[in-house]
């Protein structure tokens, strides 16, 4: 009797109601039983209407199609990455969801980001697997400044491509999505990620359908990850072939600074990276970084006389003042002992953070991924390496 009691207490609702109307309508049909319940005629006809309501209520609760809920829940976010015991992401490529992409996008352009974000749910419901209503969630919190909320849900789009890495599935991922796994790779390595962010990178290069013309900001980003990994000479030649590869795309200021960067701190060859700044200059002449960074290749390379002409320039720049002064001092100090160790030079301008890397976006093909409070086209990723 207890298990009876139990089993009614927690049925469903539309069972419930369904067992009500069976009950109304058989008294309705007997009218008395057993002397214990007697009914009149008008108690039979209420009876059975009431009966014949509560089961067409039941049947129709019963027939509402899934997730038709007027509030649908939140969905649970995974916090932990995939790990090989858990279950593999089922991704689909189905077209909707990237229909679906596409009117978010629509309204992100306008920044209205709440309506974007309620168009980007609708993409994540079509297929919970998908990484990329993640990314474009955390991006309209990314937008808002709720800097948290766009970490967790960057987090969940990068543990979800990963995950189709790992099933070498990356052939089924399209444009939109390398324009994620960009974005996404400059996030982490903003966060130091370098694993993270060369992983990204390199998936984003194996997606087919990506046109030659945009891959160069994944190959920059490449380069940028294994510059700062800098495990061993193995990833300085990655690094030096991911930004070559780059230039053959796109020849940006950007990424001959970076390359410069290279070669003056990780391989000091300083004819090189002299060369490679001197391209960047080329195609932007008020870059300071890489005049600052050219005037610290000629200290290194014991030419005080142009490294003090640079440094002259740009002391007038309220930017780089401390650099300024810090290189005319190392030139006065080159003039009076040419044999100054190299270590004491690079010791000095370590502490400088000279010969960073900035990040280098891929704007040109999508405006909607810009954001104004970015650099124009990127982030100096500078700090002791």
């Amino acid at each position: 009797m207890d298990e009876l009691i139990k089993a009614i207490f927690t049925a469903p609702f539309q069972v419930l109601l369904f067992i009500s109307g069976m009950l109304l309508l058989v008294l309705a049909i007997v009218g008395n039983f057993k002397d214990i319940i007697k009914i009149d005629k008008v108690g039979r006809f209420l009876s059975a209407s009431i009966g014949t309501l509560l089961l067409i209520l039941s049947l129709s609760q019963n027939a509402l199609p899934e997730g038709s809920a007027t509030q649908e829940p939140e969905p649970v976010e995974r916090k932990e990455p995939l790990s090989s015991s858990q279950s593999i992401p089922t991704f689909s490529s189905s077209q909707k969801v990237y229909e679906k992409i596409e009117e978010g996008r629509a309204q992100l352009t306008s920044e209205k980001f709440e309506l974007a974000r309620s168009v980007f749910r609708e993409a994540q419901y079509l297929d919970d697997q998908h990484p990329l209503p993640y990314f474009y969630i955390g991006l309209t919190y990314d937008r808002e400044g709720e800097i948290d909320e766009a970490d967790r849900f960057y987090q969940s789009a990068e543990e979800r491509y990963l995950a189709l890495a790992k099933q070498e599935r990356t052939e089924q991922l399209q444009i939109r999505d390398y324009d994620a796994l960009v974005e996404m790779c400059h996030v982490v390595n903003k966060d130091r990620k370098y694993e993270s962010s060369l992983n990204l990178s390199s998936m984003a290069l194996d997606i087919p359908s990506v046109p030659k013309g945009k891959r160069y900001a994944a190959y920059a980003c490449k380069g940028t990850s294994l510059f700062w990994l800098d495990r061993s000479e193995s990833d300085r030649k990655e690094s030096e072939h991911a930004f070559n590869e780059a230039l053959l795309i796109k020849d940006s200021h950007l990424i001959h600074y970076n390359l410069g960067s290279l070669y003056a701190s990780r391989f000091r060859d300083y004819l090189n990276a002299e060369n490679a700044y001197k391209a960047s200059l080329s195609l932007s002449n008020e870059f300071i970084p890489a005049l600052r960074d050219l005037g610290f290749t000629y200290i290194l390379s014991r030419n005080p006389e142009d490294a003090r002409n640079i440094f002259k320039e740009i002391s007038k720049n309220h930017s780089v003042e401390k650099e300024a002064r810090e290189g005319l001092r190392l030139a006065d100090t080159l003039e009076v002992f040419p044999q100054v160790p190299l270590g004491q030079l690079l010791s000095s301008i370590s502490s400088l953070n000279a010969f960073g890397n900035f990040t280098v976006h891929d704007f040109e093909q999508d405006l909607i991924l810009k954001d104004p409070h970015d650099h124009d086209h990127g982030h100096e990723h500078d700090h002791d390496h």
